[in-house]
């Protein structure tokens, strides 16, 4: 059986992660950091992480107050790396740039010289950037849902990840059902597989429909009194389409034309479109 895994982006997030045990927090906060700071990128030179790793270098340079070296550690898909800085001295001064190959690894090798949970804790998710789920342009699917197949559990983080609606979602499971794949979800609990798991997602997908409806009622009546009361005129526009048809007139592109009034680029293009 497979497991398909769809979040909003299917974020891998470079995470920077230290030796989790400290010998005092109160110690370490008031000596840290003592010397060099080293960040260990478990991948060669060039890569996203090692990019990454000297972006962030001066800042935490000024930050710290310390040197912050880069030490690139490449081999065995990552673990050559991260099991250096498990290894080391756990006084935060070897951090680790590393992205969902982190998490990826831990899942799927049984054997790795260092346990992930224990021996790594996670400071900061810095960028997050998206995975794109490509096939063979001889595969017929043109979607995940057409791509799974029977005995197949398609995995979410939560239910409002995969659908936009309460009747889209009802569509999906409905297709989902017909094929024979279960839904299930890491953050509720929620597995069509299960008569459990299906009463929650019921349950679950009422309460979101009905604050919806809710809200929106309250809206209404809250511009009908706001018109009632001669107060509801909407907000002045932010941007003077004269003032920048003018400034283009007389030769300013959309970038100077943005500086000069103080707005973004994106609204100089639609006060020119417009």
């Amino acid at each position: 059986m497979k497991q398909w895994t769809l979040r909003r982006a299917f974020p891998a997030l470079p995470i920077v992660a230290a030796a989790l045990a400290f010998t005092s927090t109160a110690a370490l906060a008031q000596n840290y950091p003592s010397q060099t700071v080293r960040i260990i990128v478990p991948q060669a030179a060039g890569g996203l992480n090692d990019i990454s790793a000297r972006l962030i270098q001066p800042h935490l340079e000024r930050a710290l107050k310390q040197p912050v070296i880069i030490e690139n550690k490449p081999g065995a898909a990552g673990v050559i790396g991260t099991d250096a800085v498990a290894k080391a001295t756990p006084d935060g001064h070897v951090l680790l740039m590393v992205a969902g190959s982190l998490t990826v690894l831990a899942a799927t090798s049984p054997k790795l010289p260092y346990d992930t949970e224990r021996d790594l804790v996670p400071i900061a998710q810095l960028f997050g950037y998206p995975f794109v789920f490509v096939l063979n342009s001889g595969v017929p699917a043109k979607t995940l849902l057409e791509f799974i197949d029977a005995g197949d559990v398609l995995m979410v983080t939560k239910i409002d990840r995969l659908a936009r609606s309460i009747g889209d979602l009802q569509d999906i499971v409905r297709a989902l059902k017909a094929k024979g794949v279960a839904l299930r979800a890491t953050e509720q609990p929620i597995d069509t597989s299960t008569a459990a798991g299906k009463a929650f997602l019921d349950m679950l997908g009422v309460f979101p429909e009905f604050e919806t409806n809710l809200r929106k009622e309250r809206q209404v009546e809250g511009i009908a009194k706001a018109k009632a009361a001669g107060v509801y005129k909407g907000r002045p526009p932010s941007v003077d389409r004269a003032k920048v048809a003018d400034l283009k007139a007389q030769g300013y592109g959309p970038s100077q034309i943005a500086r000069k009034l103080g707005i973004g680029r994106a609204s100089v293009y639609r006060a020119l479109e417009g």
